[in-house]
């Protein structure tokens, strides 16, 4: 039997001004985002880039950055 390998969950890195940014991380076993509802994984960084050049993509850091901010002001 072959062992399977889980990819991991993506998560954008926070830059100097507190805001969350787009990244490459280490695609060795794969990586999947959670902006979707979709299940790609993601298994090379021109995919990977591809992906978070979409306009859902953008849509779901833009929304992540307004939640935090909003929690960080609570």
């Amino acid at each position: 039997m072959k062992a399977q390998i889980t990819p991991e969950s993506y998560t954008p890195i926070l830059n100097n001004h507190d805001n969350f940014i787009d990244h490459v991380p280490c695609l060795k076993n794969g990586i999947r985002c959670p902006c979707g509802e979709d299940n790609n994984i993601y298994d090379n960084e021109n995919k990977f880039l591809s992906h978070i050049n979409t306009e859902r993509h953008k849509i779901w850091l833009s929304r992540l950055n307004q939640v935090k901010n909003i929690i960080y002001q609570d």
